[in-house]
Parts: structure tokens; C-alpha cells; sequence
């Protein structure tokens, strides 16, 4: 996808590396004014097919290489050894083109801790207006909730009957029952919010790239791979961009703007000559500026428990019939299970792992489907099963991103090792317990048949400890390998301007200083939406 105004050697006022979440929150806002000349480069084919917009499709879409970028992690021997795929979009919309569409803001602890590390003007109430100005919530109307932005925000039009059973079960392990969960306080068991809107997933691509395509100051490309970002002297200047076989550059006469994500962000700023000046010798990068990129690096660690049960799930019955009726449900009504995100209800408590815990420290998600594990690879279960899933909401391990070589075309070194940190294994292990807890509760207890996974739930710690370590896995939810703070240990300020440098910023999920408790996709249109504003204020100074 290529828009007139783009070329070879062409000159933008604003660059924008990346048409993910915030490169398209970015594209809109500040092409908005009519005059600014602004270039969006997507490495990835423009998207939007059938099984994007399909909720469902979340199933066929995560480890599908025409839509996601399938990061390897290096092997992890605090999970004996493990390999694992990272997810990431590779399309106009990135990661909200694939992701499972769950809308959660964090709390309110997240952003104060943001404020309190080095990032003034981010805490909770300085980003609150953020959220709500990208927001078009289709539920009960709310102060709290925006009503007019670009991204819808809905209500599941389609509940699994277990996902009430859930709740009910929640409330009677100490996780009552609440209605708003986005207010900064999410304690408490509830139906998901998602990125939906009658029934077809609103991506960031819809909803704020899509509607601004027309503009005649906006230049879209995609299936352009950014190699480094040009420098003269300390100031960025442009990048350079690899179309097939064509290397082509652009140049930037205001900012270039780095929204790649926590894997490629720091993977550009690293070939560019930004990092551990160290480091970058050890590949034949020069460096110019020694920043600490690639560091930094968390992601939720999450354990799931899962039971086979006597109503039908979205695993079991399959075949023909049913998927005929799913089908036609969809075309007609925009209901049924094709409308659904994985994830039904949700549930925030606290492990008792740390003494000094007041907030919420581990998040629950019930799916109305289950897994075969025993099948290579895994599939979904032949019977019909739910899963609940346990998630650490600020994990204390840290990992980091570095070079394999300068060669843009090598895919950066991920090192993660997940339970490095005994605090985190202690707070996962009791989360794989309150999960068996909660199944044993009434109504829930009444629907389970038999364990599936684990096929025998552990007697001891020492058992789920074991379990734990084996089946480990992640929430695709990477950040922090830019984090934003004060120089000397972040890579960009609070402006989110790389530290020593003009004409840079970088405005993804790897400036989050720590990860918030939840899903990533709404921090991250809101850093983008009060990015938006830094720039323009800059612009108009």
C-alpha cells in the first residue's frame, strides 16, 4: 500500500517507524491539522482481512507468519530449557490486529509508580483524560468512560454461560463481583470490556488510521522494513528504508518517530548506534549515543488450570453442523461465538506472596475453551473444557534485547528468564492454587467433570512449583526496552525524546518504566494520544 506523497529521498515533517497501535493513533492525530506532512512505514502488508475482522480469527491469526512477526526467545533455564514464540502484528494495526481484543486500562498504582520513577506528568490522573479522549465506549453511559473517540470499547454482545458461573465462583473465593473496572481500582471479578463493535474487531488500523487515509498530508507504505534512523550530528534526520529489493531513504525535517514496539524499537535504536556502547562494538555498531536500549525488558508470566465440563465450550462440540450454525449466527445477527474474544471475565486478587501487598497483584481470565496438550502440537480439546489463567500484574524479572549482528535483516537476541526472581515464582505458584480454588467453588464446582490440565492437580507447593515451572507462558504483553525517565537510566524523558539527541522520540510499549497490571494494547494508544499532544505543543512552542 503506497499513498502519493511518498518516494525516495521524499521529506516529511514527521516520520512514523511502524503502523502498529500507536504509529496509527499518531498518523491520525497529527495529520489532523492538514498542513503537517506526515509518513507513516509499516514493514508489514497492509492487513485486514476477513480473519482480522472476525473475532475468532485471534485463533488463526497468533503464530500465522503472514501476521505476526513470531519472535524467538532464547532458550530459559529457569523453565528448564524452554523455547518460546513472542507474538507481534505484522500489519497496518499491529499487535490490536491479532491480539485477543480485551480492553484494560490498569491500575492506579501503575501509573503512580510511572510518576514516582522519574515520569512526572504521567501518573494516574495525568493519563486518565488520555484513555478516555481515545475511547468511544458502547456500555452504559459513564463520566469515567470516553464517549467520543475513535476506538470502539464494548460490552460482550455474546456471554458463555460458565463466564457468570465464573464470577459467582470468584465472589465466594474474596474477588466480589464490579461493574467498572477502568476507574483505577480492579479488585474484583467481571465481564470483559473488548475492542469490538457489533461484533467485528475495531484494530487501531480502524479506528483512527482507516478514517484518516483520505487526507492528501498523509502518506501510508507498507511492506517497508526501516533499517537505521540517519543522523547529522546528534540531531535524527530521516531513515532508511528497505522496499524489496530498493533501499530508499526519507527524511524528516521535524521528528522521526520510533513506534516499532518493545522488540523493534529498541532493535532499530541498537542498528542505529543508540546502546550500550559495548555492546554495539561487539556487533561493529558504532555507538552514538550510550543509552541503556534493550534493557529493561518484562512481560507477564501466567499459569493456566483447565477442566472438562458438561455445557458445551468454544472447543467441543465441533464439526460441520456447529460451525455451519456459528457461521450463519455471525452473518445474520453479528452474535455467537464468532463475535467472542477468547477471554470471557476476568478477576483481580491478591496472593498473600508479599507482606506489603494493598493492590491487586495477580490477574485471572476464564476462557470457555480448552486445550489437548497431550497432542504435539497442542489443539483444542476433543471434549468441551474451560480454563481459568493466572498472571503475575508486576513481575520483578527483567530480561533485554540485544544485536546478533548489525544486519537489519537478523532478527534481534530476546533473553528472558522468567522466574529468575523467587518472588515471582512464589506469586505464580499461589495463582496456579487460587485457580484450583476457584473451580471448587459453587456454581462452577457443579459444571466440572474431570481435571484436564494438570491431568492430576498437585497435593503440595512443591508439586504446583513443578507444574508451574514446566507450563509457564506468557501474556504476549512485552514492554519497558526504551523506558522513559530520568537520563543516565532510561533511554527516552519524560517528552519521550531520546536522552542527548533531537528529533526523536520513541512512543510505543517499550517506554512503559513497568509494565501495567493488564493487558498492554490501551496504555499503549493512550501513550500514543498524549504523545500526539506533546508533539504539536512542541511544534506550536
Amino acid at each position: 500500500m503506497t499513498k502519493r506523497g511518498a518516494g525516495a529521498e521524499a521529506q516529511f515533517d514527521y516520520l512514523i517507524v511502524g503502523g502498529g497501535s500507536a504509529g496509527c493513533v499518531l498518523a491520525a492525530r497529527l495529520s489532523e491539522d492538514g498542513r503537517s506532512r506526515v509518513l507513516l512505514i509499516e514493514a508489514g502488508p497492509k492487513g485486514g482481512s476477513l480473519l482480522v475482522n472476525v473475532p475468532a480469527g485471534v485463533f488463526k491469526l497468533m503464530g500465522n507468519p503472514a501476521a505476526d512477526w513470531l519472535y524467538e526467545v532464547e532458550a530459559d533455564d529457569t523453565r528448564g530449557g524452554r523455547k518460546q514464540m513472542w507474538s507481534a502484528g505484522r500489519m497496518l494495526g499491529g499487535s490490536s490486529a491479532i491480539n485477543g481484543m480485551v480492553y484494560v486500562r490498569g491500575l492506579r498504582g501503575d501509573f503512580e509508580d510511572w510518576a514516582a520513577d522519574g515520569c512526572p506528568g504521567w501518573g494516574f490522573e495525568d493519563v486518565a483524560p488520555y484513555f478516555r479522549k481515545s475511547e468511544r465506549f458502547l456500555g452504559p453511559a459513564s463520566q469515567a468512560r470516553g464517549a467520543h473517540g475513535p476506538l470502539a470499547v464494548s460490552p460482550l454482545r455474546t456471554v458463555h454461560p460458565l463466564a457468570r458461573a465464573f464470577l459467582a465462583a470468584c465472589g465466594e473465593a474474596g474477588m466480589p463481583p464490579r461493574e467498572d473496572y477502568c476507574n483505577g481500582d480492579q479488585f474484583g471479578s467481571f465481564l470483559i470490556w473488548s475492542t469490538t463493535e457489533n461484533g467485528r474487531r475495531c484494530s487501531a488500523y480502524d479506528a483512527y488510521l482507516k478514517p484518516a487515509l483520505k487526507r492528501p498530508n498523509l502518506a501510508v507504505i507498507t511492506e517497508a522494513e526501516v533499517e537505521v534512523v540517519t543522523f547529522a550530528g546528534r540531531r535524527a534526520t530521516g531513515v532508511r528504508v528497505r522496499r524489496g529489493d530498493r533501499l530508499e531513504t526519507y527524511l524528516a525535517a521535524r521528528e522521526v518517530l520510533v513506534c516499532a514496539g518493545a522488540i523493534g524499537s529498541p532493535a532499530l535504536l541498537l542498528r542505529s548506534g543508540l546502546g550500550p556502547a559495548q555492546e554495539l562494538a561487539e556487533v561493529g555498531v558504532k555507538a552514538l549515543a550510550d543509552l541503556p536500549v534493550g534493557q529493561n525488558l518484562q512481560e507477564h508470566a501466567t499459569i493456566a488450570v483447565s477442566k472438562l465440563v458438561d455445557l458445551p465450550t468454544y472447543n467441543s462440540p465441533r464439526g460441520l453442523v456447529p460451525s455451519a450454525l456459528a457461521a450463519a449466527n455471525y452473518a445474520l445477527f453479528r452474535r455467537g461465538p464468532l463475535t467472542s474474544p477468547a477471554v470471557h471475565a476476568m478477576a483481580y486478587g491478591m496472593s498473600g506472596a508479599a507482606q506489603d501487598t494493598v493492590q491487586p497483584d495477580i490477574c485471572f481470565s476464564f476462557m470457555p475453551l480448552a486445550l489437548d496438550l497431550r497432542a504435539r502440537p497442542p489443539k483444542l480439546h476433543d471434549q468441551p473444557g474451560v480454563t481459568i489463567a493466572g498472571q503475575i500484574c508486576r513481575p520483578h524479572a527483567r530480561g533485554r534485547i540485544r544485536l546478533k549482528s548489525r544486519d537489519p535483516r537478523e532478527r534481534p537476541l530476546i533473553e528472558h528468564r522468567m522466574l529468575q526472581d523467587e518472588r515471582d515464582l512464589e506469586t505464580l505458584t499461589r495463582a496456579a492454587r487460587i485457580c484450583e480454588q476457584v473451580f471448587a467453588q459453587r456454581p462452577l464446582a457443579d459444571h466440572v467433570l474431570r481435571a484436564n490440565q494438570p491431568a492430576e492437580p498437585p497435593a503440595d507447593d512443591a508439586g504446583w512449583r513443578d507444574y508451574v515451572t514446566e507450563r509457564m507462558g506468557m501474556g504476549y504483553h512485552p514492554v519497558g526496552t526504551c523506558r522513559m525517565g530520568a537520563k543516565g537510566v532510561a533511554v527516552v524523558d519524560p517528552q519521550l525524546k531520546a536522552h542527548g539527541l533531537a528529533g526523536l522520540r520513541v512512543v510505543d510499549a517499550s517506554v512503559m518504566p513497568r509494565i501495567t497490571s493488564g493487558n498492554t494494547n490501551a496504555p499503549t494508544l493512550m501513550i500514543a494520544e498524549k504523545a500526539a499532544d506533546l508533539i504539536l505543543a512542541a511544534r506550536a512552542a
